[in-house]
């Protein structure tokens, strides 16, 4: 679950994957790989779950368990969400109260599950997930009415990704002052843009680091 070499701050990075996704898909790897490349390991120690979404309630009190050990040992932390994802570090991002990174995210994922309603296989996994009111409610305890300006939060985006609403992501964060919304030509849902992306991306984790050095 974690990089073998550990950065030597305090930092630990939480990525959470989309719908049928996994801590093991291609965007996981390739964060860690880039982390593991560089010496000074902008992520710190980074983690990438798979969160059962066979029992989403399950795989989501696994995540509170490993943030709220994070935060009673004081480690600095910052969340990565992809799809699906950039929903659940919204919603954990303001109850922790930690900067968040959402790419592509399904930031409406009520209305966007609706052509999902049955079951699905998670194809990583082969875990059998069941697209239903017990799903759909879990996810709607999740929801983020007034997001908070003082969270610092960096929205990256294809602009013509087929799957999620990402007006409906722009539109929500852009008036606010410690938000970033990058939004880039092309790409679709799996996104496109990622070693442009991660430049963005270590830049905003440095920024935060020198907000809490101050």
């Amino acid at each position: 679950m974690t990089d073998k070499k550990v950065s030597e701050n305090d930092l630990k990075t939480l990525y959470l994957h989309g719908f049928l996704s996994s801590g093991n898909s291609y965007k996981a790897q390739w964060f860690k790989k880039r982390n593991i490349q560089n010496s000074a390991h902008p992520l710190g120690e980074m983690f990438c779950p798979t969160y059962s979404q066979q029992s989403l309630a399950d795989g989501l009190k696994s995540i509170d368990t490993t943030l709220a050990r994070w935060q009673k040992q004081n480690s600095r932390i910052c969340l990565i969400g992809s799809s699906l994802g950039g929903y659940l570090v919204q919603y954990y991002a303001h109850k922790y109260a930690i900067p968040y990174i959402m790419i592509n995210p399904a930031l409406n994922p009520l209305s966007l599950f609706d052509d999902y309603l049955g079951q699905h296989t998670n194809p990583y996994t082969g875990e059998i997930i069941e697209v239903n009111e017990a799903f759909f409610s879990v996810l709607a305890d999740l929801q983020v009415s007034q997001l908070n300006p003082e969270i610092p939060s960096l929205l990256l985006a294809d602009k013509a990704d087929e799957v999620v609403d990402i007006p409906f992501a722009l539109q929500r964060y852009k008036a606010l002052p410690n938000a970033k919304s990058i939004l880039f030509p092309g790409g679709d849902h799996t996104f496109q843009h990622l070693p442009e992306a991660w430049e963005e991306i270590k830049l905003f984790i440095a920024e935060q680091e020198t907000k809490t050095s101050r």
